[in-house]
């Protein structure tokens, strides 16, 4: 990989297909589930990101690094899942309360946290 996160790190990607689809939408398919953080997965499969007018990327934020830098803008969706950046929708259990970062008046300082202060 040339990833700036792991560069020169292997990374068994698996069989790699590009599939177009009738809305001429190319998708580029993995065989092993892996996060797209390298541009050199996409140009394997013979896509140059310089020449596509949008580039979605499913991944959290393990492609910020390679792709940041050639991204005219990023936009992240808030999904359904694990990710969301909304602290509040994820449904926590057996959780002190309150807490920080959940808790938004609440104001955290590193010192409280581990009891020098």
């Amino acid at each position: 990989m040339q990833s700036p996160t792991h560069p020169g790190v292997p990374v068994e990607v698996g069989p790699v297909a590009r599939v177009r689809t009738d809305a001429g939408i190319d998708v580029v398919l993995t065989s092993t589930r892996v996060q797209n953080e390298d541009l050199e997965l996409l140009a394997h499969a013979g896509v140059d990101i310089t020449r596509v007018p949008l580039l979605v990327v499913k991944s959290n934020a393990h492609f910020r690094a390679a792709f940041g830098p050639v991204a005219s803008v990023i936009l992240d969706a808030d999904t359904p899942g694990l990710s969301t950046p909304h602290l509040a929708r994820l449904p926590y259990r057996n959780v002190a309360r309150p807490a920080f970062p959940l808790d938004p008046d609440l104001v955290w300082t590193p010192s409280e946290a581990t009891g020098s202060g």
